[in-house]
């Protein structure tokens, strides 16, 4: 029976002549003509919801704007069974697949972080398997810096506080010992590499969405929030000079963060000040008020003494622009992220030399000394910052002494819980000297009053064994991923508040997870309090823009 050619004289008004009508007109040819889904469905190749289309109707047609509902659906394939009233004249229903085409497509369809998490495996398999072969083989290097920078190529897509805080691992513990050229035992590697496998697969446990959100550019920055931002940098640098707070504080009485209102305040200035900054760049409006801003607080830092602690500053600030500016941004430009990265190495490794100089006038005021006291210049700035980040001394005392009494009594969890508790409802709350004590029982150094530490993972490992270390770090993974997908589908002050205080978690490893809660706990509560109240003096107005969709 020789094939009827499709009516084109019944195409809606605003359609265009479908392809199947011109190859009816010119001959037989091997294009197929289209048939119609009448129910709506979801367009999985551009993600639009669209539904059903008059019969003879194209593909090309729908991606030349076909009217909204339309769905063109080529003959032979296959797509889920949709409820809906029956086809029409000249319609069909696709028929679902079957269990053994759905497998195919799952199979076909397997996300490219499964293919990168199988060449992290391997190749930090065979790097253990070559490092066990002798003990004392200089492959021990490779293995901690190979192994977390590939997890940190892995997640870099899933999860970038993921593939952040694994390519600090490499830096502590693989990067820093090429510099000081020193090597790392086998327990530690296996530690390491345990909690790096750990976050990876944490990372990779929530469903990824398939378009990546980036925020809004929100609203710019109120004056009040300005002033707000400045009067907090005001409150630390009052405690910095009158040696509240800092590396003199902590030589004098032991403690370097203040309590009571004043300290609290203090401790959340770099928080909103990284709040003002990502919102001023956001929208381009009072960006010199905000960069001023930020560059005293990184001038604070230094003058206090903590040779990390601007450092610390300047990556978090990297990190919460790099989750939360628009699309859109200039800021965005890869010849700006160039410059910004270059500059923001240079004052790294210059505050970390000026903060170790004010670190050893400090020293030398009170009478004591010692090898993290001594001053040094720019042109030895590589090996005392590779020392300073080498995290593996530390760690290693925690492997050392994991069985040690005096040792889980100074780190003790239940001790550290304390700080999950605000002094307003407990006015005796003791202090919690997590640094001194670590000093004086881990070290012996009992009439020191530097703090000292025994990294996060021999923290983890002393209270909860290696157990407890592949828990926490796989908890961990979930937790940064979480937190990064909250941050990128709001834009209020929580969000904004909570991507800079997750960021500022992240940065750095030394010390506990449970401190470092409590930290972001505290900071999360009053930086968006605050950043909420100032907002409210603002005139009601529409947001600048919406949310943006990155592919």
């Amino acid at each position: 029976m020789p094939a009827v050619p499709p009516d084109c004289s019944a195409r809606p008004p605003g359609a265009h002549r479908s392809d199947a009508c011109l190859f009816a007109a010119a001959g037989p040819t091997q294009r197929q003509p289209v048939s119609v889904i009448p129910s709506r469905i979801t367009d999985a190749g551009n993600g639009a919801a669209i539904g059903a289309a008059p019969a003879g109707a194209s593909l090309s047609d729908a991606r030349l704007g076909p009217p909204p509902g339309w769905r063109y659906q080529p003959r032979g394939g296959h797509l889920p069974a949709q409820a809906g009233p029956p086809p029409a004249a000249g319609q069909r229903r696709i028929a679902a697949p079957s269990p053994r085409e759905q497998k195919q497509a799952v199979a076909a369809g397997l996300p490219e972080q499964s293919t990168r998490i199988i060449v992290f495996v391997t190749v930090s398999a065979a790097l253990l398997v070559t490092a066990m072969i002798d003990d004392s083989w200089a492959g021990w290097l490779p293995l901690l810096l190979l192994g977390p920078a590939i997890a940190a190529w892995v997640v870099r897509r899933r999860c970038l506080l993921a593939s952040l805080y694994l390519a600090q691992i490499a830096v502590y513990y693989g990067l820093s010992g090429l510099v000081t050229r020193s090597l790392g035992s086998p327990a530690l590697v296996a530690l390491v590499t345990l909690w790096a496998g750990g976050v990876v697969l944490g990372a990779c446990v929530l469903r990824r969405h398939k378009t990546r959100l980036l925020p809004a550019r929100g609203q710019a920055p109120h004056v009040a929030q300005v002033i707000l931002a400045g009067l907090l940098i005001t409150i630390h640098g009052v405690l910095v000079f009158n040696e509240k707070i800092g590396v003199a504080a902590q030589l004098a009485g032991g403690v370097s963060t203040p309590t009571g209102v004043m300290g609290t305040l203090a401790t959340a200035a770099p928080i909103v000040a990284l709040m003002l900054l990502v919102s001023a760049l956001s929208t381009g409006q009072r960006v010199p008020a905000a960069v001023a801003v930020a560059g005293g607080e990184v001038i604070l830092l230094t003058l206090s003494g903590f040779r990390g602690s601007a450092a610390v500053f300047v990556i978090t600030a990297f990190t919460v622009a790099a989750l939360r500016l628009p699309r859109s941004s200039p800021w965005r430009r890869p010849r700006r992220i160039a410059t910004a990265s270059l500059l923001l190495l240079a004052i790294s490794v210059v505050s970390f030399a000026s903060a170790a100089n004010v670190k050893s006038r400090a020293a030398a005021d009170s009478g004591l000394s010692s090898s993290g006291t001594q001053v040094f210049g720019l042109d030895q700035a590589l090996p005392n910052v590779a020392a300073r980040l080498d995290l593996r001394p530390g760690l290693q005392t925690a492997i050392d002494l994991r069985d040690d009494p005096y040792a889980a009594d100074a780190v003790s969890w239940t001790f550290q819980l304390q700080a999950l508790v605000p002094r307003a409802l407990w006015p005796n709350k003791p202090v919690i000297d997590y640094g001194r004590r670590v000093s004086a029982e881990v070290y012996g150094q009992v009439n020191s009053a530097s703090s000292s530490t025994v990294t996060t993972i021999g923290d983890t490992l002393i209270n909860f064994g290696v157990a407890g270390v592949a828990i926490a770090s796989l908890l961990l993974g979930v937790f940064l991923a979480l937190i990064e997908r909250l941050s990128r589908q709001g834009s209020g002050p929580i969000s904004l508040a909570l991507t800079a205080s997750a960021a500022m978690f992240i940065v750095g490893q030394e010390g506990p997870l449970i401190l470092g809660a409590a930290g972001l706990i505290r900071n999360l509560v009053i930086a968006s309090t605050l950043w909420w109240l100032t907002a409210r003096l603002r005139p009601a107005t529409t947001p600048s823009a919406r949310a943006e969709v990155a592919a």
